[in-house]
């Protein structure tokens, strides 16, 4: 009948139903955001520096390495990635390993990644002065540990040898530091030569292969110097 108010019975158990809700931990929904897992520290991360040549500083002009780095490098990649984050150091365009050394300053890291002598190859410098120059960028950068990189092919050296006795050299030397090697341009060569459509100069990769090498750069950094990620407090 219109008009009629509750009854009181009807309203008990109203009530009583609201308490045996609280009771149980039923909640009435809110508009609040959903829990979200804490983001994970940025200490996991390994930090690295840079040193090089145009491989490194990429191939756009100046062909100086900045922070962000430019895409025809390598270091944009491998800072893109989850493991990794690009700190400094020194890298331009034609520079050889002597340029390097004067020019590089401290970097704050836990990696040093050096990239040099395709520009000492191409200009005759005895590996002597590689080696030493090599070891002023290290004691500059005073980095926990070093990683070496291969030279890539040089098309116009193919037929010489001497990227094959040069990353040897290389690699003896990172074995008598106790730094560590990779040759991350190694699914690009076909003998001393860059595989087909992978180089539109004989020198310098393309935009993919920049890709490719900075990942396999990051996989490196991440399988071997990456400690374990902490949780920020909250």
């Amino acid at each position: 009948m219109a008009g009629r108010r509750p009854r009181a019975d009807a309203q008990a158990v109203v009530v009583g139903l609201a308490l045996a809700l609280i009771l149980v931990g039923c909640k009435v929904p809110v508009d609040a955001p959903a829990p979200t897992s804490p983001a994970p520290s940025s200490a996991a991360q390994v930090r690295f520096a840079a040193v090089g040549d145009s491989l490194t500083a990429g191939t756009v002009m100046p062909g100086v390495l900045v922070d962000p780095p430019a895409e025809v490098s390598w270091v944009y990649y491998a800072d893109a990635s989850d493991s990794a984050i690009f700190v400094g150091g020194w890298a331009h365009a034609g520079s050889t390993s002597t340029m390097q050394a004067a020019n590089v300053t401290p970097v704050d890291a836990d990696v040093l990644i050096i990239e040099s002598g395709t520009n000492d190859v191409l200009q005759g410098i005895d590996f002597a002065q590689q080696t030493a120059d090599m070891d002023a960028i290290a004691s500059t950068i005073r980095a926990p540990s070093v990683l070496v990189l291969a030279i890539p092919p040089l098309e116009s050296l193919a037929d010489s040898g001497a990227v094959t006795t040069t990353n040897v050299e290389l690699e003896q030397l990172a074995f008598a530091r106790g730094w560590d090697f990779l040759d991350p341009w190694k699914a690009y060569r076909l003998g001393e030569r860059w595989s087909p459509g992978t180089s539109d100069d004989g020198i310098h990769p393309t935009l993919i292969v920049h890709r490719s090498v900075g990942g396999t750069i990051a996989r490196f950094l991440d399988e071997h110097y990456r400690k374990p990620a902490t949780s920020r407090a909250e």
